[in-house]
């Protein structure tokens, strides 16, 4: 198993969360887009949380929560580096995200994600995520946070 360290982020991983996202992005086949990635530059503006994993140095994975509306929070950012799937650090992550959802007073969370990314479905699904609908290659979910163990 590889090593890492799930931390909050800090403006020190700007670069790396930034170089993450856009690889994951290239290797589904997707490319930068100005008004959907304008977070990468300053994430804590965007999100209520933002936590990434570190291994050597190097951000290999995240997860963001947005601000609550209405009880209701939205799952955005989470990734992890190839060599790092499959050995947990993903569900890591997503707990994470969940617990602090939990314990700060939501009742669900949402997320959405691409056909593409058929690790993440299963993560989702395994977690509990529930299929709202498809839409043009993309997935939504919902998760509902009332019995979550805190």
């Amino acid at each position: 198993m590889s090593t890492a360290e799930l931390a909050a982020y800090s403006p020190g991983d700007q670069e790396g969360f930034a170089s993450l996202v856009n690889d994951t992005h290239a290797e589904y086949g997707f490319s930068y887009h100005p008004v959907l990635d304008k977070d990468l530059a300053d994430p804590v503006a965007s999100y209520s949380h933002v936590w990434v994993l570190i291994s050597e140095g190097s951000v290999v994975g995240s997860v963001a929560l947005t601000v609550p509306l209405n009880g209701t929070t939205t799952l955005k950012r989470m990734y992890v580096r190839p060599h790092f799937r499959g050995e947990g650090w993903g569900r890591q992550l997503l707990d994470t995200a969940i617990r602090t959802a939990a314990s700060e007073g939501c009742r669900r969370i949402k997320l959405d994600t691409s056909d593409r990314q058929v690790q993440a479905v299963r993560l989702y699904e395994a977690a509990g995520f529930v299929l709202q609908r498809r839409d043009a290659g993309s997935r939504f979910y919902v998760k509902a946070l009332d019995f979550v163990d805190i």
